[in-house]
């Protein structure tokens, strides 16, 4: 019996059906194959104290570099090597007279009754463990917490597909379907992270199909997003800021809100955004009209977040600014996000190119697809900083109510 090397696991061609592969060093060690290629990895032993078969399932294959693996632990990612240290380990065990499998079944039961009891518990061990290490950790536990308000004291393992199902329909329902569809996301997530920990046996989120959404076509007229500007007086200094910010640069409001003074070069009037925040993966580089340099000059400097809440960390009350903003105005019927729109259809009145305008936004430029999105490496940042010069300018006219200031770029 041939022993298996790294090499013979990583080149291992998808099998019809299911199939176990006997490591010639460990004869009890197995590697299981399928249509998806190797998969896992399983010690074959009979129990101490009855004599019959038993399997035990060791780990997952790991598939990266075999420099950037886990260290091997039982139900976690494994190389050959990582496994064949734990199933000499396991054999130690069956040597000493103890059942491994059962001390794995004893320690996860244990594990269970110790851990999670609540979604509140779950949502807490989630949030220390995996959503603190993002930067939008505290937005989607904010948003978790929220909107699953009613589970917070349920057993997490109770938590079915039709509380699932229900929840997402009633999210939907009150006329928000995209938040319906984050939503699922950052549950299914959640759950997923549960299932790996085993604190759950199964993800109900799994076969939950996504709401339909219908793109929103909401364009503010000129004299609304003057109401708009002007509400924003009646914010907090710092909402008001952010919100100030939001409509000169067009950006989208998880971004304005992770806004951190290391993403700024003031003097340059440059605004970095991090490709861990955007969607396109890439660092997003937004060129600040003067008036949004002076509204970020004016603001103190009390933590690494421009708009910092109380406590000096990133703002998570999204829901309560969005809420504040909007009666300030009066306007009804529209929602911070839809600025994007009113600035992309402003500037097009002012005669500011479309691929422009969608680099600005961080959108794939219509065309800017195919072939020329291969050879055209041009970032236009003269023309997206004239634009939004442009923008801040005609903002300026609005608010002012004189039109001789569109060619002004200070605002009011």
């Amino acid at each position: 019996m041939a022993e298996l090397t790294a090499r013979t696991v990583a080149t291992m061609k998808p099998e019809p059906k299911r199939r176990e592969v006997a490591d010639g060093r460990i004869g009890s060690l197995y590697l299981v194959t399928g249509t998806n290629g190797p998969t896992s990895w399983v010690l074959r032993y009979r129990r101490p104290d009855t004599g019959k078969a038993a399997v035990l399932t060791i780990g997952r294959v790991w598939t990266g570099d075999a420099d950037g693996a886990p260290d091997p632990v039982i139900g976690g990612h494994l190389t050959l090597a990582g496994a064949r240290r734990l199933a000499l380990d396991a054999k130690l065990e069956l040597d000493a007279g103890r059942d491994p499998g059962r001390a794995r079944q004893d320690a996860r039961a244990a594990r269970r009754e110790a851990m999670a009891d609540t979604f509140e518990d779950a949502l807490g061990e989630y949030d220390r463990r995996h959503l603190s290490t993002l930067r939008t950790g505290d937005h989607v536990e904010a948003n978790l917490r929220r909107e699953c308000a009613k589970w917070l004291d349920r057993p997490v393992r109770s938590i079915t597909r039709r509380d699932v199902r229900d929840l997402i329909d009633g999210i939907a329902d009150r006329g928000t379907p995209v938040m319906a569809n984050r939503m699922r996301d950052y549950l299914n997530a959640m759950f997923n992270w549960l299932v790996q920990r085993e604190i759950v046996e199964a993800n109900p989120v799994s076969t939950i199909a996504k709401t339909r959404e219908t793109a929103r076509d909401r364009v503010l007229s000129d004299d609304e997003l003057t109401a708009v500007w002007k509400a924003t007086d009646q914010l907090s200094p710092t909402a008001c800021a952010m919100a100030r910010i939001l409509v000169l640069t067009g950006q989208r409001l998880g971004s304005v809100e992770a806004m951190k003074w290391s993403d700024l070069d003031l003097d340059a009037a440059i605004w970095t955004i991090p490709g861990s925040d955007m969607k396109m993966g890439k660092d997003h580089v937004v060129a600040l009209a003067p008036r949004a340099a002076e509204i970020l000059r004016a603001l103190p400097r009390a933590s690494e977040y421009v708009f910092a809440g109380r406590d000096g960390e990133r703002r998570n009350g999204r829901s309560r600014f969005r809420q504040s903003w909007v009666k300030a105005s009066g306007v009804e019927n529209w929602s911070p996000h839809d600025l994007r729109r009113v600035i992309a259809s402003g500037m097009a009145r002012l005669g500011v190119a479309l691929h422009v305008v969608e680099l600005i936004l961080d959108h794939r430029a219509r065309s800017m697809r195919g072939v020329a999105a291969v050879y055209q490496r041009h970032s236009f940042a003269d023309e997206q900083r004239h634009a939004l010069e442009a923008w801040a300018a005609h903002v300026e006219a609005l608010v002012s109510g004189d039109a001789a200031a569109g060619n002004v770029v200070r605002l009011r």
